[in-house]
């Protein structure tokens, strides 16, 4: 078991980013690891989601979202900020949408579709190197948290300010959206007809 430990903690020792309690538990010096020790960024945006989470319930939803956002630049493997993040958003696209601020709603929907495709790829990314292999492009795509309605949303925005270009690029990304749903239930169809 401390064999697993050295080996998985080697390359960070290496780039001096390794605590002091993981240098002390790899030489038997010490018994505590926490989170923190072995993750710190990933500590770190779990502090902020927690904190966002506490926002949200006291219904402050700006600091949310502004704290969420925060935790996705640079980009990460934790879907639950975007997709909390994303949540808020689409509260506040229905509202200016209602209230005719159209451009924001574009500007907002465009920031949903960029963070979710860095999302995706950061996914991918990282688990490429736990698994040590490529993975295929869809690998991720049924943890994609941007939702048809929120293209839906801002193609309806794009014409209503004039702009054809987006509103043409959302209804492709729509049909895109619509065809990577399909292939996940037909894989999904077809590993439920396997197993049985």
């Amino acid at each position: 078991m401390l064999r697993f430990f050295r080996r998985l903690f080697l390359s960070k020792t290496r780039d001096d980013r390794a605590s002091d309690r993981i240098h002390a538990f790899l030489h038997g010096n010490g018994n505590v690891l926490t989170t923190a020790d072995i993750d710190p960024d990933g500590a770190k945006k779990w502090a902020i989601y927690q904190s966002a989470m506490r926002d949200v319930k006291n219904g402050d939803l700006s600091s949310a979202a502004e704290k969420l956002e925060t935790s996705c630049i640079p980009p990460s493997i934790y879907k639950g900020h975007y997709r909390d993040l994303f949540k808020i958003w689409r509260k506040w696209n229905r509202r200016d949408f209602t209230a005719g601020h159209y451009g924001v709603v574009v500007e907002r929907v465009g920031k949903m579709i960029r963070y979710d495709d860095e999302m995706i790829r950061e996914m991918l990314r990282y688990w490429s190197v736990q698994q040590r292999q490529d993975l295929p492009r869809d690998y991720f795509d049924k943890d994609r948290n941007l939702k048809i309605t929120d293209v839906r949303t801002l193609r309806k925005s794009s014409e209503a300010t004039g702009h054809k270009n987006a509103a043409e690029e959302a209804m492709e990304l729509e049909q895109k959206i619509l065809s990577m749903k399909a292939a996940i239930d037909a894989k999904t169809q077809r590993s439920t007809t396997k197993k049985t």
